[in-house]
């Protein structure tokens, strides 16, 4: 039975069941309409948005109505291909539960619920929160359906700790360490490798042209600040990636533009990169919290330990100032050394304590002697 009524039209979608179902929409504002065209409540609700001047908004601002409006922008359409898959991808895991509330009713403790849904995987639920965050600061500055955003102090203030914290450098004995429980065939271990010398973000790392792997320098324009570098290989890296490409090779993979990829030799997701350097990094038994950017670190100390100026550290890294290069070494890795000046503080001082205790036991023994000092004697007493 088909049902025209004026205003209303209609869509239809096949279920995995085979069924098709039927859903009705008012023309105008676009709203959902029940589902059933001959109830009194059907009939209801059409009356009530026909009363609506063509082209307003409609009463509902639900978080799917923020998505739909979001997507058919132009900052979104603007967006690389990559990152509207990642914020799609975000989108999908928050609009089922959020999907028919009202924007203005959505509140911090409902993203802190989402968030606490994902805590065994923390980037995730990073990531959520700040697509959450640019999705309701589009509803603040754009549409105005709020009057705040009640996830933006709560990024900034993930933000401010995380920059507080940074990330400890790596110590010699832990990259022989990893080197030793990665070994050389892992697409994990080439990745080491390549940060460990270039100091490249994890987005950066995925970007490595494979043709420039046996060359003296590798020519890179850094993600993030759009600098373009020109790193060294070194022989670490170079042995990494030749062991790589016979892993490949072995396993029936074709040419590859980048050095770190998949086993076919297609592009390798940053997302994908990270989990498994995840992984690697537990294999070595590495302090919990540490990550790849912990590499970008220890670059930097090594050059700094090697002699080179900040400037150079940072015409090295892509940094655009050599302030952020010294913040980079701000970390030094002597934790050895200044272990070692401890306990050579120790051993002084428990020299000078045996000495104060042999030199007072020897008072003593004068103090007992028949004609030993009688100033000394009334000294004692005293």
């Amino acid at each position: 039975m088909k049902v025209q009524i004026k205003g209303v039209y209609c869509k239809r979608k096949a279920l995995k069941s085979g069924e098709v179902r039927v859903y009705y929409y008012h023309r105008a504002t676009n709203s959902r309409l029940p589902n059933d065209p001959t109830s009194p409540e059907f009939f209801q609700k059409v009356r009530q948005l026909n009363k609506q001047p063509i082209g307003t908004a409609r009463a509902e601002r639900s978080f799917s109505d923020l998505v739909r409006h979001y997507r058919s922008s132009i900052g979104y359409r603007e967006l690389a291909v990559a990152t509207r898959k990642e914020y799609d991808r975000h989108i999908k895991y928050v609009e089922p539960m959020l999907g028919s509330f009202l924007v203005a009713q959505i509140q911090r403790k409902h993203l802190e619920q989402i968030m606490a849904m994902y805590a065994e995987m923390p980037t995730l639920a990073r990531s959520i929160g700040r697509t959450m965050s640019l999705l309701f600061s589009y509803a603040l500055d754009k549409l105005q359906w709020i009057e705040a955003n009640p996830f933006l102090r709560m990024q900034n203030q993930r933000v401010r700790r995380q920059k507080e914290s940074g990330q400890r450098p790596y110590t010699e004995a832990e990259i022989a360490r990893f080197r030793q429980a990665n070994p050389l065939g892992s697409r994990e271990r080439l990745a080491f490798e390549i940060a460990l010398v270039t100091a490249l973000r994890i987005e950066d790392l995925v970007n490595v042209p494979a043709a420039e792997m046996l060359a003296e320098t590798i020519p890179i324009r850094v993600k993030k600040t759009g600098e373009i570098i020109s790193v060294p290989v070194g022989r670490q890296m170079r042995d990494a990636w030749l062991a790589w490409e016979e892993t490949r090779k072995k396993a029936g993979g074709g040419a590859s533009r980048f050095a770190v990829c998949c086993l076919d030799g297609s592009s390798l997701n940053k997302s994908t990169l990270s989990h498994e350097m995840l992984d690697a990094y537990k294999r070595a038994e590495f302090d919990e919290g540490q990550r790849t950017h912990a590499l970008r670190y220890t670059a930097c100390i090594r050059l700094l330990e090697a002699g080179y100026a900040f400037g150079d550290i940072a015409e090295h890294t892509g940094h655009r100032m050599a302030s952020m290069a010294a913040e980079y070494c701000r970390k030094r890795r002597n934790a050895v050394e200044r272990g070692i000046s401890l306990e050579a503080v120790e051993e002084m001082h428990e020299k000078r304590l045996a000495a104060s205790l042999l030199h007072r036991s020897g008072d003593a023994e004068q103090s007992d002697v028949p004609g030993g000092s009688a100033s000394f004697k009334t000294r004692r007493l005293n």
